[in-house]
């Protein structure tokens, strides 16, 4: 397990985003809210700075509020503590409302990757009426279930040669569950049904797409099935990411 002493002494590879590479066919976007290395390499823009969480969101990689910015850095080091990863992080311009994980790490400095959330899917969120906060915990948890997923091999037991990423989306959506079951064990007064309410409103009925997530339904589902197997069942974090691979393979 990562200390959060020993993650936050260390520095992330925090990288700048092109958006004009966002001009990419849909069809080099293999995996959903995740990208290959070889396009993050064009959607990344070289920068010679190196951050930890705390101090990236400091500065110009930031939201712009640093009040959020910093009970954030808190809740990316948890998110850390408990998945196992140490992916960078970053605000950053893009040309569409969306958020992004890569396994592409720009500095070499950390083997798991990065997560790049675009800030216009922040506004949009931080308008909601509800817990907005909190909300942008539920996106950075199933962006941080992709490292995850990246780091443990889990991309190939779940998308098939046909590159559909549905199972793989809602097993992210079943981790960001997880998490938000361990901190309502933590806090009772922690309000995990925002977890639940995120991603149930960015369901999608694309169904011919390979980029299909699933639906509202299917994602707000996703993640109370991964809520229950923290909070009610108890499960270990490992046995969570076997459930919840069973639990989309199920539907």
């Amino acid at each position: 397990m990562i200390s959060r002493r020993s993650f936050l002494g260390n520095a992330a590879g925090i990288c700048a985003c092109a958006a004009h590479g966002f001009g990419a066919s849909a069809n080099d976007f293999y995996a959903g809210c995740t990208l290959p290395s070889r396009q993050a390499r064009n959607l990344i823009a070289s920068s010679s700075a190196r951050f930890g969480y705390k101090s990236a969101l400091d500065g110009s990689l930031s939201s712009g509020d640093k009040g959020f910015d910093r009970a954030l850095a808190k809740t990316l080091v948890r998110l850390s503590d408990l998945f196992e990863v140490l992916p960078g992080f970053a605000f950053q311009e893009l040309d569409e409302e969306n958020a992004y994980a890569t396994s592409h790490d720009k500095f070499g400095n950390r083997d798991d990757g990065t997560v790049i959330f675009g800030r216009s899917l922040y506004k949009s969120i931080m308008n909601r009426p509800e817990n907005p906060h909190i909300c942008v915990a539920a996106v950075c948890a199933h962006e941080f279930a992709h490292i995850l997923q990246f780091k443990t091999g889990i991309r190939q037991r779940l998308v098939g040669p046909d590159n559909r990423v549905k199972k793989l989306e809602l097993h992210a959506d079943f981790l960001a569950g997880y998490f938000a079951g361990i901190r309502k064990k933590e806090s009772r007064d922690f309000p995990a049904a925002a977890f639940a309410s995120m991603q149930h409103s960015i369901g999608d009925n694309s169904f011919g797409s390979v980029q299909h997530h699933g639906t509202a339904e299917e994602r707000g589902a996703a993640v109370v099935a991964g809520f229950s197997s923290a909070f009610h069942m108890r499960q270990t974090l490992s046995e969570a990411i076997e459930a919840g691979i069973s639990y989309v393979k199920r539907g």
